[in-house]
Formats: C-alpha cells, sequence, structure tokens
C-alpha cells in the first residue's frame, strides 16, 4: 500500500512546515515509516511513505514552535475529528499542541472518548470509497495553523491611569502650596 503525506502551514510568516511541526507515521510498534520525498521543491511538503496492507498506525505530530499551533488532520480526505470531508481550511475543526507539544492520533474520533484505529487498506476498504469520494484516497494530510503572536498595548500614561481609576489629580488652583 503506498501512502501520500501531504503537510501544508498556514498565517506563519516566516515559517515553512518543515519549521513549524515534525510528522511521522508510526506502526503498532511505535516504529516510524521511512518517507520518500515526492521531489517538488521542498520535500517537507509531500512524501510518500510505504505501507503493509492490514497494519494499524499512528499519526505523530510534534510541535516545533515556542507558541500553539492548530492542527487540521485529515485521512482520505476525511477530517478526524468530524468525519467530514476535509478543505483543511482554518474552519473545519482541529487539534491544538502547545508549545513544543507532541501529539498521536490513532483514528476517527467518533465520541468523547471512542476511535476507530487507523489501519492500511486497499482502495475498496478505504473511508474513501465508504463515502463514495476518492479525490483524496491513501492521502494523510496535515495543515497547520500557528498561533498569530499578539503584541501587547503599551501601558496608558500614569495620568491616564488615575482618571481612569476616579482619582484624578486636583486643578492647579486648587493644588496646596508648600509654605
Amino acid at each position: 500500500v503506498l501512502v501520500l503525506l501531504l503537510l501544508g502551514a498556514h498565517a506563519a510568516p516566516a515559517a515553512t512546515v518543515g519549521d513549524c511541526v515534525q510528522v511521522e507515521i508510526l506502526t503498532a510498534k511505535g516504529l516510524s515509516l521511512p518517507l520518500y520525498p515526492t521531489g517538488t521543491s521542498d520535500p517537507k511538503k509531500k512524501a510518500y511513505a510505504e505501507a503493509v496492507k492490514g497494519d494499524e498506525y499512528t499519526i505523530m505530530v510534534r510541535n516545533l514552535l515556542p507558541r500553539r499551533v492548530g492542527l487540521v488532520v485529515a485521512v482520505d480526505g476525511r477530517n478526524i475529528i468530524s468525519g467530514q470531508k476535509s478543505w483543511l481550511r482554518n474552519s473545519e475543526r482541529m487539534y491544538i499542541l502547545g508549545p513544543y507539544e507532541t501529539g498521536q492520533y490513532r483514528g476517527w474520533r467518533t465520541g468523547g472518548d471512542r476511535v476507530n484505529r487507523f489501519y492500511f487498506t486497499d482502495s475498496t476498504d478505504s473511508y474513501a470509497a465508504a463515502f463514495g469520494d476518492g479525490s483524496a484516497m491513501g492521502v494523510i494530510a496535515v495543515t497547520v495553523y500557528p498561533e498569530i503572536e499578539r503584541v501587547a498595548s503599551p501601558a496608558p500614561p500614569a495620568e491616564h491611569s488615575r482618571e481612569r481609576a476616579g482619582a484624578a489629580s486636583p486643578p492647579a488652583s486648587q493644588a496646596k502650596r508648600a509654605p
């Protein structure tokens, strides 16, 4: 079975996918499947993995950034949380990883604590075939949405702060003068 791994990053100025996250496909024994770049301009974005039919697998994603990232993960073109067709957009259901955190995704989320394990299969037994949409059959896709860094507003001037707190300075005509 041949699997295509697609990676994408959005809203990450000066960061590529390889700078944002590391993605591995793990076998049931915890071994990482070797990835073979497709020859695109950035081998971190598209690679093939060779798998054995019937083997279960886990998608492991490690956040390499010092801020949170949102992950839209799709297998066979279906979002692994909602089961809906995935366009890998930030409006879809996604997982959140904290800074430098690692997440492991073992299957399709079917309830709060229920997961149907991922396994490699032929096209007739795939999720893509079950939904009648082979457009992304055999594709594991991970799109990364790094949290936007917000710049803190500067503190207001001290006089402004007193006025807002109800402790305004008295007018100059009422100010006490030193003897």
